[in-house]
């Protein structure tokens, strides 16, 4: 089963609702329903059981905190043989991109754990063609026998996250502020991604800008 991929847009209704097609309950005689992980349940709505052979998903993307993207999936398995494999398993993304609106900045805090890539998705808005990242280190103090050094990349929606699109910046213990000028689209969904190397072996907290201009 391919699964549902969202991406929220300004066109995107508060709620989107699904049928997914069946086509393997027939001879089940009782299904069990399970949503992972269960803090899902936040923004999916489904149904335990199965009357037809449609199933019906809703999603709430107005639950999701901008800038984000979540990863769920629905499974439906037989209780009474559980060795066998499950009836469905539908695999859910949703991307829930910041909105940026024309002539604006915005501003967040962020926590970089080593090697571990932090994502923000945002909506680039009309008549732009630059973005400004600035990123200012938050830690008092930062290690003074080597470098930090933070990998940014980004990539433009259909598209993936290379290294073509990257730069590695580096912050000394004086020097706590970087920035970096990528070349974008207007209306289109971008992912940016963080990622601190493993220089330090503690949490890195940054604050990071972003501006828009032509």
């Amino acid at each position: 089963m391919k699964g549902i991929i969202l991406k929220v847009t300004k066109s995107t209704k508060s709620v989107e609702e699904y049928s997914i097609k069946l086509n393997k309950t027939i001879g089940v005689r009782s299904i069990q329903i399970q949503l992972l992980p269960a803090e899902a349940k936040k923004y999916i709505e489904y149904s335990e059981i199965i009357t037809d052979d449609s199933y019906p998903v809703k999603i709430n993307s107005n639950l999701l905190d901008p800038g984000t993207i979540k990863y769920a999936e629905i499974q439906a398995f037989d209780p009474s043989n559980p060795s066998i494999e499950s009836i469905f398993h539908l695999p859910i993304t949703v991307i829930s991109p910041q909105l940026i609106k024309e002539n604006n900045s915005i501003q967040k805090e962020i926590v970089l754990k080593p090697l571990i890539p932090y994502r923000f998705f945002i909506q680039t808005p009309k008549n732009v063609d630059q973005c400004k990242i600035d990123l200012s280190s938050l830690t008092e103090e930062l290690s003074k026998e080597s470098k930090t050094k933070v990998i940014i990349k980004y990539s433009v929606e259909d598209s993936q996250v290379c290294d073509e699109n990257g730069k590695t910046i580096e912050f000394v213990n004086e020097d706590k502020y970087q920035r970096w000028e990528i070349p974008i689209m207007p209306e289109k969904m971008y992912e940016l991604l963080f990622l601190q190397r493993l220089y330090n072996v503690k949490d890195l907290k940054f604050k990071i800008k972003l501006s828009f201009r032509t």
